[in-house]
């Protein structure tokens, strides 16, 4: 079966995970902007919670930009997305399964002249008055993707471990990564917070093998989450090459030196630890 490739070329980064509401079909509805996907997407699941026609079905498999991830396409339909007096009309892709409820694409970006003010927190579309601004959702601090491995792993005793991962976002400059406490235990393995960089739903990290005898995670392997990381957190990349590479030829970039500026938001709290732990 031919698999369409959603992204193939990305042409700009998204600087974090963006979330803002959406008002669709007359329903609230959380979005995801992704810059770099090419179609917008809504699951199964939160279109059943709207008013909308009747889809169309068609069985297709999408294949993410990194070729390891693939959604179950299952209709096409066209919303109506409200921001204040701004209304815009939208083709989006209804899939089965996806690690957020509704992603909104390039697509949409495009269509509407979108900007991404990281600096103030907020989203601006074209309008009749100019633009129309829309703010981050209040819990983006808390909003969450999955962070997965993507072959299996095998960590020699005592070693340290590049894992090549896989995200639901096209990409980011920079997200803030937390280990999963019930995989660390049941894999005997130890994972620190990070901060980390996407690219083409890709990132790395690294894995702790204390142990004296070699430890195997399986693929798929649910690693942790990433937030979204706020504007006033500075990052800076450090090419590192490790001791056990990942198979891969070219050196990859790992976030280890920040600078915080005082926030009570629970994210900056967090990294200020992570600060702290570096």
């Amino acid at each position: 079966e031919q698999r369409p490739v959603i992204n193939q070329n990305i042409h700009k980064s998204n600087p974090s995970l963006i979330f803002i509401n959406t008002l669709i079909n007359g329903s609230r509805l959380r979005a995801m902007i992704d810059t770099g996907a090419t179609h917008s997407f809504i699951t199964q699941g939160a279109l059943s919670t709207l008013y909308h026609s009747a889809i169309p079905s068609c069985d297709r498999i999408a294949q993410l930009g990194n070729g390891q991830t693939t959604l179950k396409i299952v209709g096409e339909i066209q919303l109506v997305l409200q921001f204040d007096n701004v209304f815009t009309r939208l083709n989006v892709l209804v899939v089965k399964n996806m690690n957020t409820d509704f992603i909104l694409g390039s697509d949409w970006c495009t269509s509407n002249s979108t900007r991404i003010d990281y600096e103030k927190n907020q989203v601006s579309i074209r309008s009749s008055n100019g633009r129309t601004f829309i703010p981050y959702h209040k819990c983006i601090d808390s909003l969450t993707l999955d962070v997965k491995s993507i072959n299996v792993i095998h960590i020699a005793p005592r070693e340290s471990y590049t894992v090549q991962a896989k995200v639901e976002l096209s990409s980011a400059d920079t997200v803030y990564f937390s280990p999963v406490d019930v995989t660390q235990s049941d894999k005997s393995i130890v994972m620190s917070p990070s901060l980390l960089h996407i690219h083409n739903y890709t990132t790395y990290l690294e894995v702790y093998n204390p142990h004296d005898y070699t430890c195997t995670l399986p693929m798929n392997t649910l690693l942790g989450r990433v937030t979204h990381t706020p504007y006033h957190v500075h990052s800076c990349l450090f090419f590192d090459t490790p001791r056990r590479s990942s198979s891969l030829s070219y050196q990859h970039p790992i976030i280890n030196t920040i600078e915080i500026e005082s926030s009570s938001s629970t994210t900056s709290k967090t990294i200020d630890k992570l600060r702290a732990h570096i």
